[in-house]
């Protein structure tokens, strides 16, 4: 794999100061950009960080998950296809950032939920996007936003067809089987520049959802406009 440009993986590095010694699980898509992230984590004093992905044996699966959960590892690398379901993460950090977003809603609701789930201990887990503009990672987010809302639509409409007694009773969205496969794309070059992050706070205990969107680097922080949402959900902006 070609290393166009640094930006995504400064941001990450960035973001990882940011947290101050506080655990972060990084979502990838990407062999390839797992064993990049490894070399250049060790090179900034992380140590051999290690990484969830397909051919790990259930063993060593165990291991890093167990250390994990001990708050015994600063980051940990993982594809959402491998953790997306079933994995108890919250143990170990209540931070996760989408370093590659996937287009898989499923997968992206599911992994984000391996930390914000019954269990977590801190009162709000915060979900971070980094994205180069004008690349397919915006593109990505765009299509996962529209999925999203979609399906929250199709579940308002039933839970209304239920309200006049149309329907028995209203699927609950996690319970909608998602398509085995999903978009494929060639790899773009990122066009050199700053990456920018976009932030998703959770509150554990209310189930209030803040979008928070600010860009790192050169790229001036500002609000886009709410994204607004029929489950009532919380919408501001600020910068990180």
């Amino acid at each position: 794999a070609k290393v166009i440009h640094p930006a995504k993986v400064d941001a990450l590095l960035d973001l990882l100061e940011e947290q101050q010694g506080q655990p972060l699980l990084v979502a990838t898509a990407f062999r390839s950009e797992v064993e990049h992230l490894q070399r250049v984590l060790k090179d900034a004093g992380y140590g051999t960080v290690p990484a969830l992905m397909g051919g790990v044996t259930d063993a060593y699966a165990d291991r890093v998950i167990t250390k994990w959960n001990e708050g015994k590892f600063p980051v940990l690398l993982a594809h959402p296809a491998t953790v997306s379901h079933g994995l108890n993460l919250q143990a170990g950090g209540h931070s996760l950032c989408w370093f590659s977003l996937t287009f898989n809603l499923e997968e992206f609701i599911q992994m984000n939920a391996r930390v914000w789930r019954q269990g977590q201990k801190s009162p709000r887990v915060i979900i971070h996007h980094i994205a180069a503009k004008g690349t397919i990672d915006t593109h990505i987010d765009e299509v996962i936003g529209q999925k999203d809302a979609n399906q929250n639509a199709l579940f308002a409409a039933l839970e209304a067809l239920v309200a006049v007694g149309l329907v028995d009773h209203a699927a609950h969205p996690h319970h909608v089987l998602q398509a085995v496969h999903h978009p494929s794309f060639r790899r773009f070059a990122v066009a050199a520049g700053a990456a920018g992050f976009l932030v998703v706070a959770l509150e554990v205990a209310r189930q209030v959802v803040v979008h928070d969107e600010a860009h790192v680097g050169l790229v001036d922080a500002h609000a886009e406009g709410d994204r607004g949402h029929d489950d009532g959900k919380v919408v501001t902006h600020e910068t990180l």
